[in-house]
């Protein structure tokens, strides 16, 4: 017969809002201290820039994709909180996208090795 998961949905959420909470917390933090100049924002000629490198109209094509990923995972965050409990298309949605936010991110550190390895 089917009986209940044997994973309590409760601990699965718990757990990837609590990892993937730490994984943005320290990714965001790596990039503030280390990659990026402090005191300094993106400008739009920063950006022109980018496009005219090899390989960098992906890379802005990807970081943006990703990007609106992070926005429709917190929007699905929002969702999950309006609708309790949490239904299994909730849970799977949250679950794929950051699994696809993940792969967009290991794609922009290869694409970044690349667009920085050429010289203008």
């Amino acid at each position: 017969g089917t009986g209940p998961s044997p994973v309590a949905p409760g601990w699965v959420l718990g757990l990837w809002h609590g990892g993937g909470l730490a994984l943005l917390l320290t990714t965001g933090i790596y990039n503030l201290f280390f990659n990026t100049p402090p005191g300094r924002m993106v400008t739009v000629g920063d950006l022109q820039g980018m496009l005219i490198r090899p390989y960098g109209l992906s890379y802005t094509a990807l970081l943006l994709f990703k990007l609106a990923c992070f926005a429709g995972l917190l929007g699905l965050a929002i969702w999950g909180m309006v609708k309790r409990p949490a239904s299994r298309l909730w849970m799977a949605l949250t679950v794929a996208l950051g699994l696809v936010i993940l792969a967009a991110g290991s794609a922009l550190t290869y694409l970044h090795i690349l667009v920085h390895g050429h010289p203008l």
